[in-house]
C-alpha cells in the first residue's frame, strides 16, 4: 500500500466520522449576503471619499449615513 492509497482510506474514514455541518436557512443567507454588500458599499464610499470635490462632501456623508443605518 502506497502513501496514496493510505491517505485515501484515512480521508474516508474521516469523512464519514465528521460531525455534519447545520446548513443555514434562506433567511440567514439572505442576511448575511445582505450584510457582506453594505459592508463592500461603505469601504467603496469610504475609499471615493477622498477623491470627491469639496461642494460634494456634505451629500457623500449623507449618503454613508443612510447606508450606515441599513446596517
Amino acid at each position: 500500500m502506497n502513501s496514496r492509497e493510505a491517505q485515501s482510506i484515512l480521508n474516508g474514514i474521516a469523512e464519514k466520522h465528521a460531525p455534519t455541518k447545520r446548513k443555514k436557512s434562506t433567511r440567514q443567507q439572505v442576511r448575511d449576503a445582505r450584510q457582506e454588500l453594505l459592508s463592500e458599499i461603505l469601504s467603496e464610499l469610504r475609499d471615493k471619499k477622498r477623491s470627491i470635490p469639496k461642494e460634494w462632501e456634505r451629500g457623500f456623508m449623507s449618503a454613508m449615513s443612510v447606508v450606515e443605518g441599513k446596517k
